[in-house]
């Protein structure tokens, strides 16, 4: 399976919009800035990459912050230096998971440690700090170190940069492309990595981060699309599926829950009864899911996958009410994990019952028709550890 590295990461710039478009803006903007950087000092094609990748990531973990962001200052404080980035708000959670060199070399990128950041890092800090400022703090004609506006909030950056940014600035077109209604679709024709492809196991890694990102939006799932994700891959693995189709399920179950960042945190996380209305928005998120998921065509039957987790064999599931005529083997490993993980997971509201509890109401859907027989013995079979699966990993 080959999958353009562009199509993965533009379903996470998706996500990230969706949660906080002043910070999808923000993203982009010093992914760009950083990458008309690399062009302009001739780097190598490889370092260009790697700016560009880090520069595009660097503030993911913002969104793991429930504090009100009123401001791209709030994003970012330079002088306490991405003490939200993706180092510190999301490794707690991404430490007991496998992550690619790929996206291991970014996180080792952005980094905290000052003394020890190479070129190509101070050309992210300088973008970062150009996200910041004004037209007129740039363009200004007084030279840099008598420029009170830039060298009290940004002393520490490289100064060859900044005669280098400045220049890059003059061009009529530098600050036209920042503007939210150019700056995507010319990062997706002229980005650095429009060559490169990921195998299977890098679109895994790259879903693996779009599950953090959706369990963080709600305090309420703090690792269940994690954990339905690896439930449904060790379920596929005991059923003897070929390995290429087991990280398939893994990664629809990664993305299954996707569609609730649509979903409003206010009705998500009540306590209270919901309405009518507020629980057929909740349920709406699964066909979400797939709304989401069918732009990005490279995914091909996980979208299906992943969006089918609520759907019942004998019709009596949602959105689409399929049926076991419709419903995959895929289908009916996801909905299991899922339903098991939800049981037996803790949630602010209430702990996780005990697996065999679970298995009990699981088995009833299962002899009412609604579940797959051969999955759930699969499920009972390894149950007690597939609950340690849940349970190993604390709430953040």
């Amino acid at each position: 399976m080959r999958i353009a590295l562009k199509s993965a990461l533009m379903l996470v710039t998706r996500v990230i919009n969706a949660i906080n478009p002043r910070l999808d803006l923000h993203l982009q903007r010093t992914a760009l800035i950083s990458y008309k950087l690399s062009l302009a000092l001739d780097l190598p094609a490889s370092q260009q990459k790697t700016i560009f990748l880090a520069a595009l990531l660097h503030d993911i973990g913002v969104l793991g912050d429930k504090r009100r962001i009123d401001s791209l200052n709030a994003i970012d404080n330079l002088y306490d230096p991405h003490q939200n980035s993706v180092a510190y708000r999301c490794l707690p959670g991404w430490i007991l998971l496998p992550l690619s060199a790929l996206l291991l070399a970014i996180i080792t990128l952005i980094q905290p440690a000052k003394a020890l950041w190479s070129s190509i890092s101070s050309i992210l800090r300088t973008a970062l700090s150009v996200s910041f400022l004004r037209k007129a703090s740039l363009l200004q004609t007084n030279k840099r170190r008598s420029s009170p506006a830039f060298v009290a909030d940004y002393r520490d950056i490289d100064p060859p940069l900044c005669d280098t940014l400045r220049e890059l600035a003059q061009h009529p077109t530098f600050w036209r492309h920042m503007q939210a209604e150019h700056i995507q679709r010319l990062l997706e024709i002229v980005g650095p990595i429009n060559d490169v492809y990921i195998d299977i196991d890098g679109l895994k890694d790259i879903c693996l981060l779009i599950a953090k990102i959706v369990d963080t939006y709600s305090s309420f799932t703090a690792s269940h699309s994690i954990m339905v994700g690896e439930i449904s891959y060790a379920l596929a693995v005991y059923m003897n599926l070929p390995p290429l189709v087991c990280r398939k399920i893994e990664i629809a179950g990664y993305l299954h829950d996707i569609g609730k960042i649509y979903i409003p945190l206010a009705i998500l996380e009540k306590q209270a009864e919901l309405s009518d209305d507020e629980a057929q928005l909740i349920r709406e998120h699964s066909y979400m899911t797939g709304e989401i998921l069918r732009d990005f065509t490279d995914l091909g039957e996980i979208i299906d996958w992943a969006a089918n987790h609520h759907e019942k064999l004998d019709g009596s599931g949602y959105p689409l009410n399929l049926n076991h005529r419709y419903l995959q083997l895929p289908d009916r490993i996801i909905a299991v994990a899922d339903i098991f993980t939800a049981l037996v997971e803790d949630r602010p509201y209430r702990l996780g019952m005990p697996y065999q509890e679970a298995l009990h109401l699981i088995e009833a859907d299962v002899i009412n028709g609604a579940l797959d027989n051969d999955v759930y013995l699969v499920l009972r079979q390894h149950a007690q550890a597939l609950h340690h699966l849940v349970t190993r990993i604390p709430r953040v």
